[in-house]
């Protein structure tokens, strides 16, 4: 990147619209190509290799890539870091279970496809939080 053509100018690459003069001077830079393939991977933010923020999530869509969620240029001082982030197992049958089902969007059924209790567990709990609340009041 400190090779590219965008470094002799003083465009604003991180500016909400792209120019005809952007879109030229990434079109004939010597590392297009190495520019485009960080971009892909790693920026969500401002117009590299000739890619909107627009075009990149599309082309990223299109190849079923992962959104970055972070800038791991090298160059930057920065590091790459894994770009998954753990998954948590459901616990069937308990609240957070039913919890994490609802954010997931994911069936009420545990590994084995059958009905985990997450729904009945669900019910008890605001059961007992009616009732407590009553008394309380």
């Amino acid at each position: 990147m400190d090779d590219g053509d965008c470094r002799q100018t003083n465009l604003d690459f991180f500016s909400i619209e792209a120019t005809e003069e952007m879109y030229n001077i990434c079109k004939n830079c010597p590392v297009n190509k190495s520019c485009f393939n960080h971009a892909i991977r790693y920026e969500s933010f401002g117009f590299w290799a000739g890619t909107t923020e627009k075009e990149r999530f599309k082309i990223r869509k299109k190849l079923n890539l992962e959104e970055p969620r972070y800038l791991p240029s090298t160059s930057l001082g920065r590091t790459p870091t894994k770009n998954k982030t753990k998954v948590k197992n459901i616990e069937h049958g308990t609240e957070r279970g039913y919890q994490l089902h609802i954010k997931r969007r994911q069936p009420f059924l545990d590994e084995n496809n059958l009905f985990c209790g997450c729904k009945e567990t669900h019910k008890e709990f605001i059961r007992n939080y009616r009732l407590n609340r009553k008394r309380t009041a």
